[in-house]
């Protein structure tokens, strides 16, 4: 088994027994050239196992506002709303300018953005657009380029490098990648760590998520603590760079504050 990542070689790592959806034991691997780790038992499963998982496990709770599995998660849009707002009023981004929410779900983020009055954001998800026609096709899709691009929780789902092909072809040449998703120095293996979700298949160390940042061609990336959200850009400009030390200086929340750094900024040590 090769990373989807780098290519190096995938070994075995650690097991965790699920016993849900069908799930029973889940074997997962690690690249010991970059420290990504993947679950082998999920990038296995013929694609029809694979949506039929997704679909029982996402039925559960799309559409509501409770997660079992995050009970955290409206805070979290509410906290990714206020500062995409934020750099909006800054400059860095323009919630204006056509951009997509690819992977929405059920459009919960983009509906939070709508309601301050930003009208760029398109919602995108190809579990969901034949079934509200205020989606993208996949058509309309492909044919558009886009100045932003919001991906939040979606890149633990994947089970190759295609996706994040895909997204990278979207971008026009100053585009701005904005996403969330967990990364840290090291992954453990915990068969008890809160992260190893029914659906979770990719585990991002920052080594392996650097790979990716250079391979996408960005240039410097902010990341804001509270949101747990990166912004990544194709194109660096001093205002970005300048950024945290002029707001940060102003911040009542030790959260609420932005870390800038050329390359992919690694904040979780």
């Amino acid at each position: 088994m090769k990373c989807f990542v780098c290519n190096g070689d995938m070994h075995p790592y650690f097991f965790k027994d699920f016993n849900v959806f069908n799930l029973t034991r889940v074997e997962y691997s690690k690249c010991e050239n970059c420290g990504f780790v993947a679950s082998k038992t999920h990038l296995e499963m013929s694609l029809a196992e694979w949506e039929k998982l997704n679909v029982e496990y996402h039925s559960v709770f799309m559409g509501s506002e409770f997660n079992n599995d995050d009970h955290k998660w409206l805070d979290r849009l509410n906290d990714q709303t206020e500062v995409l707002s934020k750099l909006h009023h800054e400059g860095i981004i323009n919630l204006n300018k056509k951009g997509v929410d690819y992977g929405c779900g059920d459009g919960h983020l983009v509906d939070l953005i709508k309601k301050k009055g930003y009208t760029g954001i398109l919602k995108y998800d190809k579990y969901m657009m034949n079934t509200n026609a205020e989606y993208l096709s996949e058509q309309d899709l492909k044919n558009s380029k886009f100045n932003t691009l919001i991906n939040t929780s979606v890149l633990e789902h994947i089970r190759d490098y295609t996706p994040i092909e895909e997204i990278n072809n979207l971008f026009t040449d100053d585009g701005i990648f904005i996403l969330h998703t967990l990364v840290k120095e090291n992954i453990d293996p915990d068969p008890e760590w809160f992260y190893l979700l029914a659906v979770h298949t990719a585990f991002y160390s920052n080594k392996s998520m650097q790979l990716i940042f250079d391979r996408m061609k960005f240039e410097s990336s902010l990341y804001h603590v509270k949101s747990r959200m990166w912004f990544w850009f194709k194109k660096d400009r001093k205002e970005i760079a300048t950024l945290p030390e002029k707001y940060n200086a102003t911040s009542t929340d030790a959260e609420d504050i932005f870390i800038y750094k050329k390359g992919f900024a690694d904040y979780w040590k």
